[in-house]
């Protein structure tokens, strides 16, 4: 049995940190992408070990676990499991968002290839940044499972649509917010929450495009929704009423400001239900509080002023 190092002094830490670079030393020999080993299934074992110990003996957000990762997606790669690839790409890419800290050239480089690959609309990916293009390539692998969930297709497609968007592109964040809506109104009904989060985004879209007309009429649909789902006094509620406020013309100034005190009153209010978030968490079920009349605080809650 191994021995068990404790480190509960500076001799012994500074003993452990140089067991750990010993360790992986040992498995960084013959690490390399398997492209560079003839895609020996060796590399793979040896880039699946890195990972563990890196993992056990640093910890799951050291940067040297998401090198291990990184080295594991590239290695599965040019043994041609795209999937694998990606899959465990998408976990050095969680690791290194949540730490604000940007992935290797050749990981980007990798899933730049693949999202040219595999895109059938011919786009080229080179200015997309690695968080959309593992979307990318997810949703298109996605795509040609015969038996792959329709909803998770929709799911994922709605996730690369806020990142395109987010990088101004406006025209396939459009595409992609329509195509998961379509298969959420066939399969869920045209008055559940997930397509109301695809109209939200085709109506911001519609909005930053100046389309006020059209981004009044889909917010109004956004809010009607969530007020049945959610009850009139939900965040997510307030956050659209300000949203439809801010593309009315300003001749309806007077409409625009009732919208926003209807806001206002919704989040002044201190129910955890009036928070927003709960959207983002999957089968989360909330009891849609009584209805309200317009500008009248919930629970003789008195607005402050």
């Amino acid at each position: 049995m191994a021995a068990q190092i404790v480190c509960d002094s500076t001799r012994t830490r500074l003993a452990c940190i140089g067991l750990v670079l010993a360790v992986l030393a040992g498995l960084l020999v013959g690490t390399a992408p398997a492209s560079a080993q003839g895609g020996s299934a060796a590399a793979l074992t040896q880039a699946r070990k890195l990972v563990a110990v890196t993992k056990s003996r640093l910890g799951a957000r050291d940067p040297q676990h998401v090198a291990a990762l990184e080295n594991l997606a590239l290695t599965y790669a040019a043994l041609g499991r795209d999937e694998r690839a990606v899959a465990v790409a998408e976990q050095a890419i969680d690791i290194a968002r949540s730490r604000s800290a940007a992935i290797g050239s050749d990981l980007a480089d990798m899933l730049m290839r693949l999202a040219n690959r595999y895109d059938s609309s011919g786009r080229q990916h080179e200015a997309a940044s690695f968080y959309s293009n593992v979307l990318r390539i997810r949703l298109e692998l996605q795509k040609r499972q015969p038996r792959m969930n329709e909803l998770k297709i929709a799911s994922t497609a709605t996730e690369l649509a806020a990142a395109v968007a987010d990088e101004g592109d406006v025209a396939q964040a459009v595409e992609l917010h329509s195509f998961a809506l379509a298969i959420r109104e066939r399969r869920l009904g045209a008055s559940d929450l997930p397509v109301a989060e695809n109209l939200h985004g085709l109506a911001t879209l519609a909005a930053k495009q100046d389309r006020r007309d059209e981004a009044e009429r889909i917010y109004r649909r956004v809010i009607a929704i969530r007020e049945s789902k959610l009850g009139p006094t939900h965040g997510d509620v307030a956050y659209a009423l300000d949203e439809l406020a801010d593309v009315l013309p300003k001749d309806r100034g007077a409409e625009a400001e009732s919208l926003r005190e209807q806001a206002q009153v919704i989040r002044l209010t201190d129910r955890p239900a009036f928070r927003r978030g709960p959207l983002m968490r999957p089968g989360l079920r909330l009891v849609p509080p009584p209805a309200l009349a317009p500008g009248q605080a919930p629970g003789g809650i008195v607005p402050r002023p």
